[in-house]
């Protein structure tokens, strides 16, 4: 996990522990595991988006639609 030993975790811990205090360290971890939740989330979005675009391009580029058609193509045909 960003190359941090055991040891450095603590430490970051402790600090964070007396910098923002015990009231508003449950806050703070809360706040910062939505945050991190909520950037996954948005980056998976965005990468699926990215992906069926570049098959949709890919598809429309190659002109292979009759290897990519579905049963109810066939059937209009």
């Amino acid at each position: 996990m960003f190359g941090l030993g055991p040891l450095e975790l603590a430490l970051l811990a402790f600090v964070a522990l007396v910098v923002f205090g015990p009231e508003r360290l449950p806050h703070m971890a809360r706040t910062a595991g939505r945050t991190i939740r909520d950037l996954r989330e948005h980056s998976q979005r965005l990468r699926n988006d990215l992906e069926s675009q570049i098959d949709l391009d890919l598809k429309a580029d190659l002109d292979l639609d009759e290897y990519f058609s579905t049963d109810e193509d066939a059937q209009r045909r």
